[in-house]
């Protein structure tokens, strides 16, 4: 049985949060990408963002999928995510790719028209778009376990999320391999609705928001700069640990009500992710080490 939520206004935040550190993310790897020596406290700020802002998004899209689906039929429900999701994805994918085709010699990272055609089953390389996509496999995934079995779907869904992770399962295909290091955290924002988590998140203080985002900065350090991310334990409790740590502080500025610029942002993204798209395109991150630069592993990358 799906369980409806009504909107929650610290979510908004919460969005909020999330789209100034894409913007954040975007802008520092868009500077890097044109040759640009970043520091090292700001190549791990590029580290630190990573390990928390695609989980983020993937569990706050998790925690509507129930009352998305409750509201429509099969049919609906996959023809509004066509609308949303794909839609978008094709036609920014052709606007932005055909652009990096025709101005090949001039942008921080170029594609070929083989690419550009292969968007139907590949996201373009050094794009954001893959997100959509992504998204809307997790979607049709929901779906079709939702129909099959009504009742033992949660087990079904949390099955098959840690399957990656237990299994160590990867692909070659960019998509393939993003839905199986993000299918967590939106099982995990499915969870979240349908046992009602969030009374287990309380309003606590500024003492204690503190306190715990110290605890998450000072492991983000450590697993940045001592700790294998090929651990898996490590990589979920990380990003965890920054989703649980981004909705607390949104609970905490709903009490505080003073900066309602960041729920501006959560509630209009579409501007302040067009700004993504003219920053540079997306690259890895980089991680400095003893004077070298490292690719930062695949599953940190947005």
């Amino acid at each position: 049985m799906i369980k409806v939520a009504e909107r929650e206004n610290h979510l908004d935040y919460a969005k909020g949060i999330g789209i100034i550190s894409v913007v954040y993310f975007h802008t520092l790897v868009g500077l890097e990408a044109t040759g640009l020596d970043l520091s090292n406290s700001l190549q791990w700020s590029i580290f630190f963002v990573a390990s928390y802002q695609m989980p983020l998004f993937f569990f706050l899209a998790g925690l509507h999928a129930a009352q998305s689906l409750a509201a429509r039929s099969t049919k609906s429900f996959v023809t509004n995510k066509l609308s949303r999701l794909i839609y978008p994805y094709v036609i920014w994918s052709l606007i932005t790719g055909g652009i990096q085709v025709a101005l090949s010699n001039y942008v921080n990272s170029s594609i070929t028209v083989k690419d550009l055609l292969s968007i139907w089953y590949r996201p373009l390389p050094n794009q954001h778009y893959w997100f959509l996509a992504t998204l809307f496999l997790m979607f049709m995934l929901f779906l079709i376990v939702f129909r099959i079995s009504k009742r033992h779907y949660l087990p079904i869904l949390i099955g098959i999320a840690l399957a990656p992770y237990i299994f160590s399962l990867h692909s070659s295909e960019r998509m393939i391999e993003k839905l199986f290091i993000h299918i967590p955290f939106f099982v995990l924002g499915i969870i979240y609705t349908q046992f009602h988590w969030d009374h287990y998140l309380p309003v606590v203080s500024y003492k204690y928001i503190l306190a715990i985002i110290i605890v998450f900065l000072l492991y983000n350090f450590v697993v940045w700069h001592a700790i294998p991310q090929s651990v898996i334990p490590v990589t979920l409790i990380l990003k965890t640990l920054g989703v649980a740590v981004v909705i607390m502080v949104s609970k905490y500025l709903i009490k505080l009500c003073r900066i309602d610029l960041i729920k501006v942002f959560g509630l209009h993204p579409s501007s302040w992710t067009k700004y993504v798209r003219v920053v540079g395109r997306n690259q890895s991150p980089m991680k400095r080490e003893k004077g070298s630069c490292h690719e930062a592993p695949k599953e940190f990358c947005c």
